[in-house]
């Protein structure tokens, strides 16, 4: 939401003087035309009136033709000229008897000129609690009881309706924000795991554009029932209650659900088969963490529908058998399946199914699986995340630069830079890719920019043709 904001503020605080040049056409006049890029109108929910909020339009020119064009439920009412600043109000004209996300646009034309505004409106559940925020070192959490939690449901006795919601430093909706929903094992607490699987902490050393969401199931129970979660479009119905919070609370201004990786352990893959089936959201990835105890046809399914999938086995979990006769399926099927978790077959493997070391209750956490995983799923990073430089390999006076690849990808850029002193630092090449070939410099550090915003860097790395110890991690 930060950074939406502050998009939106340039696109309004721009200097809308008109320059002292000479009049050389006084039949073309000069236009300008300027409106905040994103207008997120006021937080309703079902049964209230219909939001509405003030869009400010900067016009500099002669009178002329004013023409808007909406796209989704929205509209407003407005005069056919323009010859000034002009304040229009904008409608949302949806339903509002359901709990729903909306997203839309707004195309305004003055002549030649033409500029397009995001809008956005949340009709949310009015049984959704208010939320108590709480910040660490990596973002902000809440833990609250939502109508669209696993339980209370007909299918059990549980009536635990908490959900850990996670937002990251640095999350950015300009785009689609995706989600990593993670269903636990049996006899498990979501406080409890949380912490023993350091859920958040490795989620946010992912550095994923994207929220955790981790609802209780049943209740230190050895059931793989979630309830609400496994009727048709339960999990949609989890992730909109959960957007909504976040636009309500500020955290979001464009509420647009992007990819969804769902992690299980244990216990939680009859859950995550069920989100696979008929959840109602887009998954990208499913991560299971000694997790296939049963329901191979649905993951076979997703797999050849053309998700990700990531599958390890301990030596006494109890799921190898599961995980290697769907491995024959999917050979048989024609798919390439790969059996090491190192991070080369994560970035290139589509699929992994294979053994672990790791016990039963340490696979999620050992050398990092669950962060090192959701790096190559497909999710892209947020600006904020610094990139892994993997290499600074110098050649006489040009150094070349590598850094870890991602499967999601950035929606920015890399900037490489170097310094000489390690404090003043120079831009030395711009790339979407993985590596550049820069001028050497004695530092040398990479950093993800997106909008003109510069994220946090690299470890730094030196090309001063002496040997360097590099010591990466104490885990």
């Amino acid at each position: 939401m930060f950074l939406a904001y502050l998009f939106a503020c340039q696109a309004v605080d721009q200097d809308t003087s008109l320059p002292d040049v000479e009049d050389t056409d006084s039949t073309t006049p000069s236009v300008n035309l300027q409106a905040p890029t994103r207008l997120a109108l006021p937080y309703a929910e079902v049964g209230d009136m219909a939001p509405k909020e003030v869009l400010p339009l900067q016009y500099e020119g002669e009178a002329a033709t004013l023409t808007m064009s909406f796209a989704g439920d929205f509209s407003a009412d407005h005069p056919n000229t323009i010859d000034g600043d002009l304040d229009i109000a904008v409608h949302y004209t949806g339903s509002m008897n359901t709990s729903a996300l909306h997203s839309g646009s707004l195309s305004i034309e003055v002549g030649s000129e033409s500029v397009t505004v995001g809008l956005a409106a949340v009709i949310a559940n009015p049984d959704l609690p208010l939320a108590t925020w709480t910040g660490d070192d990596y973002g902000e959490r809440a833990v609250v009881g939502l109508p669209s939690a696993p339980f209370p449901h007909s299918s059990g006795s549980w009536t635990d309706d908490s959900v850990l919601i996670y937002v990251p430093h640095g999350l950015n909706d300009t785009a689609e924000v995706g989600v990593v929903t993670h269903l636990h094992g049996h006899n498990a607490t979501v406080p409890a795991i949380a912490e023993t699987m350091r859920l958040t902490e490795q989620f946010a050393f992912a550095g994923r554009n994207a929220v955790l969401v981790v609802p209780q199931g049943p209740w230190s129970a050895g059931s793989s029932n979630f309830g609400k979660l496994e009727d048709p479009d339960g999990y949609a119905a989890l992730i909109v209650d959960v957007f909504s919070i976040l636009y309500r609370d500020g955290y979001l201004e464009n509420p647009a659900i992007g990819a969804s990786v769902i992690t299980s352990h244990s216990g939680g893959y009859r859950g995550t088969a069920r989100i696979l089936d008929h959840g109602g959201l887009f998954v990208a990835a499913a991560h299971l963490f000694d997790s296939l105890y049963a329901e191979e046809s649905s993951y076979e399914a997703f797999v050849l529908e053309g998700g990700l999938l990531r599958s390890s086995y301990t030596a006494t979990g109890g799921t190898a058998n599961d995980n290697e006769e769907l491995m024959k399926d999917l050979e048989a099927a024609g798919v390439v399946v790969g059996e090491s978790f190192d991070d080369l077959e994560l970035l290139e493997q589509s699929v992994l199914i294979g053994p672990t070391d790791s016990s039963h209750n340490k696979c999620v956490t050992d050398d990092r699986n669950y962060m090192r995983w959701l790096i190559q799923s497909e999710l892209p990073a947020h600006f904020l995340h610094p990139p892994e430089l993997l290499a600074v390999i110098a050649d006489g006076s040009t150094a070349q630069v590598t850094w870890r690849e991602e499967r999601g990808g950035t929606d920015g850029v890399f900037v490489v830079e170097g310094s000489a002193d390690g404090a003043t630092w120079e831009d030395l090449a711009t790339t979407k890719g993985a590596s550049a070939e820069v001028e050497a410099h004695l530092w040398i550090r990479v950093s993800r920019e997106q909008d003109d915003f510069r994220g946090n860097p690299s470890d730094v790395y030196g090309t001063s043709g002496e040997d360097w110890l590099i010591v990466d991690g104490f885990d």
